[in-house]
């Protein structure tokens, strides 16, 4: 357990400073050395989103995951800030980054900023997730479109298939995780 949150440490300090350095939308070229003579570079594709989950936000992480395939980046780090969105733009947005060949990063970001409701799925949807200071996460509950209360029977219906999917995202990252994860559905 040790070694886990000491990698996640490192992990998000070098993500905290990527955030501070890189440009905020993009492809960034990051030099590594390779040897006395040679240099390889490492791309890193970022993409920043700030808003309400819709099909803007699911074609905006499609082409960015395609771009990066494309030009062979190493990973995609999606800086986030949404306070949700609709669950079904939520579900392709899980779906397409949990195939996604390169490995995404989802940075809730800049400090103050939110990944609720929805944000939640997409923060745990991804390969690895990271937080600015002062940021938050959760209150996965479903509402209807326009923040209103669904109905017991619907909402006992839509929390029990959002509880079995964040709890699937969450169990990658251990029974903690998953614990939290539920109750914030």
């Amino acid at each position: 357990m040790q070694r886990i949150y000491k990698t996640f440490r490192i992990f998000y300090l070098a993500c905290l400073l990527l955030g501070l350095i890189l440009p905020t939308v993009g492809q960034v070229g990051l030099a590594v050395a390779a040897g006395p003579e040679q240099e390889t570079v490492n791309r890193v594709h970022v993409l920043s989103f700030r808003g309400a989950v819709t099909p803007v936000l699911g074609q905006y992480i499609v082409d960015g995951i395609e771009a990066a395939q494309a030009s062979g980046a190493a990973a995609v780090i999606l800086q986030l800030d949404t306070p949700g969105g609709s669950v079904e733009v939520t579900k392709r947005i899980v779906q397409d980054m949990l195939a996604s060949p390169v490995p995404i990063v989802v940075y809730v970001s800049p400090p103050a900023a939110q990944a609720g409701s929805a944000g939640t799925f997409i923060t745990l949807a991804g390969h690895v997730a990271a937080m600015a200071p002062g940021s938050s996460i959760g209150a996965a509950s479903p509402v209807s479109g326009s923040g209103e209360e669904v109905g017991e029977t619907m909402e006992a219906k839509v929390k029990n298939i959002l509880s079995a999917d964040i709890e699937n995202l969450a169990s990658r990252r251990g029974e903690k995780a998953v614990e939290w994860a539920v109750a914030a559905v």
